[in-house]
């Protein structure tokens, strides 16, 4: 890496770290939340609902991001750190069978929401002699952030109720929403 990428390396690296740490623990969040009201058979319409949603954000934010700018990841960040806020605060009032299936399926999208927003930006901030470079930095920090993840995971599930890593989440991704604002300085 050239001294003059220095800075775009450790925020890429940085942005991918966070992401897929924030991704292990809404996974786990879900999973938790999932087994502890559902019977397991209840999984495949799970993902197959999380397959759909995911299908239809994907393609309006392939429509909406021509020409964007870090503004727009930003605000597709931030809102969908409210929405994990909103999930821990739904799952204190009223917890419903609906509700959580609902809350459960979120989560999930959210999660690839988040890892498309983080690679998508990574690969437009860079150009291709820079990807040789940088790309494998990239990789790195998202391996730590898997491992983090795991970590976390363990800490805020052993400290407080498994839910409790929607809250742990969505202030995450508070933080993780003003990376692709330094990512395209």
């Amino acid at each position: 890496v050239f001294p003059a990428e220095r800075s775009l390396a450790l925020t890429a690296s940085l942005f991918a770290l966070l992401t897929l740490c924030l991704g292990v623990m809404l996974r786990s969040a879900q999973t938790a939340l999932f087994l502890d009201n559902f019977d397991p058979s209840w999984l495949p319409y799970h993902y197959a609902a999380v397959a759909l949603c995911m299908m239809g954000v994907s393609i309006f934010y392939a429509k909406i991001s021509q020409g964007r700018t870090w503004r727009l990841d930003l605000a597709c960040l931030f809102i969908a750190a409210l929405l994990l806020l909103g999930c821990r605060l739904a799952l204190l009032w009223v917890p419903s069978k609906a509700l959580v299936f609902l809350i459960a399926v979120l989560a999930l999208l959210v999660s690839q929401f988040s890892m498309l927003i983080c690679f998508t930006s990574i690969n437009i901030s860079l150009d291709s002699r820079q990807t040789k470079r940088i790309l494998p930095l990239v990789g790195a920090g998202a391996t730590l952030g898997s491992m983090l993840g795991g970590v976390l995971v363990a800490f805020v599930a052993g400290h407080w109720q498994n839910d409790a890593l929607f809250a742990v989440a969505g202030l995450w991704l508070l933080v993780l929403a003003f990376l692709p604002l330094l990512l395209h300085r």
